[in-house]
């Protein structure tokens, strides 16, 4: 699916990135790290869970595993569940879907022991959850569970490569998950919320190559109540067609020293990234935007700065509208901005660079929602390499090294002949 994606959006980054399979060896056969187990559609809870005899469901490979195993998932349909085994550092709990997003959790009732009434539950540190498709059913009123994957009260844990959709609330939702990765995830149509939301606390969420699309609230949010997230990184994702209900394509409340790169924004109803304290302890501080390109039909800012958000380093940034209007509002003067591209309408900072309202003379393909630039490009070598101490990105949205000439070049995309 999201490979049809980067095609209609003609984004490829990551495309060509392959599922890595688990040796394909029996729980007796494995290695000291841990045992190997396997889950079918035909299998059975009383089976011994190897290979030529798997289990039928995660509830009861969960009662079994210890840290370093892993549980191989046949093509099928599957039980939601809630996973409380624990891995550690070295010897994480690794649940892979054999064949990428084959491996459906789509049945039964959810969970009752989870508080958020998830499809899929991790209360287990150092848990890798790997390859799924998950969702809960028709997103509308009672039909369906609140998230398709939640992850609670635990560190190291890492959610890749799934597929979670047609939620009431959330794609994937986290409350005082620390040390957490959300990696390669596809999260679309959530009824009433957001894509991803990691919220509560839990320090340095890393939330990279999502494609977030079509939900009721956010692409990304990341919020916490009362404390502050501190270190997230948010880097080469994916949000269009967010906001049908309400919220900003990327929402920062209590939000510090984290560093958002190298993400594609389409924006058709709200903002870009809004920075603000309303449930945080903390006003937005030490955050580092840079290299994002935000391109807003609908009109609204890219970048909003609210409740004296301060200290943040903005630079090398696209951020467009087809209607004039102020793409950057708020506290302006309380932050460091420069080398930003901006149109129409006003700029702010240093190194400005004033943009038309023909996209195509900048990009290789905007009505086709291509982003990349064109060869005679004014957003070409200028950008800063270095801004308020921060470094620009070594890489962009595609993995293409920075900068190709004699200074980065502004937005998600560098340019290479």
């Amino acid at each position: 699916m999201r490979k049809a994606i980067a095609a209609v959006l003609c984004v490829l980054f990551l495309a060509g990135v392959c599922l890595l399979s688990a040796p394909r060896v029996s729980a007796l056969e494995a290695s000291a790290s841990g045992s190997v187990y396997y889950l079918s559609e035909a299998g059975s809870d009383d089976n011994s869970g190897f290979e030529a005899a798997p289990w039928r469901t995660f509830e009861r490979a969960n009662k079994s595993v210890k840290a370093g195993d892993t549980v191989r998932v046949l093509a099928g349909h599957y039980e939601g569940a809630k996973l409380t085994a624990k891995g550690t550092a070295g010897k994480p709990i690794t649940y892979i879907s054999v064949e990428s997003r084959k491996a459906i959790i789509d049945l039964g009732g959810f969970p009752p022991s989870s508080s958020e009434g998830s499809r899929i539950s991790i209360w287990g540190d150092y848990t890798i959850f790997d390859g799924f498709e998950v969702s809960t059913g028709q997103a509308a009123e009672g039909r369906a569970a609140n998230a398709g994957v939640a992850v609670y009260r635990c560190t190291g844990v890492t959610v890749r490569n799934c597929h979670s959709h047609t939620n009431d609330r959330w794609g994937i939702f986290t409350a005082w998950a620390a040390d957490l990765t959300l990696e390669n995830n596809e999260c679309h149509n959530n009824r009433r919320e957001h894509g991803i939301y990691v919220s509560n606390g839990g320090d340095n969420p890393h939330v990279v190559g999502n494609t977030c699309y079509n939900n009721g609230g956010c692409g990304i949010q990341i919020k916490t109540d009362g404390g502050t997230i501190h270190g997230a990184v948010l880097e080469k994702n994916l949000l269009y067609d967010n906001n049908k209900v309400g919220g900003q394509s990327i929402n920062f409340d209590g939000v510090a020293q984290a560093i958002v790169r190298n993400n594609v924004v389409i924006i058709n109803r709200r903002s870009g990234i809004a920075l603000y304290k309303i449930d945080g302890g903390e006003v937005p501080t030490a955050n580092v935007i840079v290299n994002n390109t935000f391109v807003n039909v609908g009109g609204s800012s890219g970048i909003l700065l609210n409740d004296d958000s301060h200290g943040n380093i903005i630079f090398n940034n696209v951020l467009w509208s087809a209607k004039p209007t102020e793409m950057m509002e708020g506290n302006i003067a309380g932050n460091t901005i420069a080398a930003n591209a901006f149109g129409p309408g006003a700029t702010f900072g240093e190194k400005a660079v004033t943009l038309s309202t023909d996209l195509a003379a900048y990009f290789a393909a905007p009505d086709a929602k291509n982003f990349r630039l064109k060869a005679d490009s004014a957003l070409i070598d200028m950008g800063l390499g270095e801004c308020g101490g921060r470094k620009a990105p070594g890489d962009d949205f595609e993995g293409v090294s920075r900068p190709q000439g004699g200074a980065p070049d502004i937005g998600a995309f560098e340019y290479a002949k």
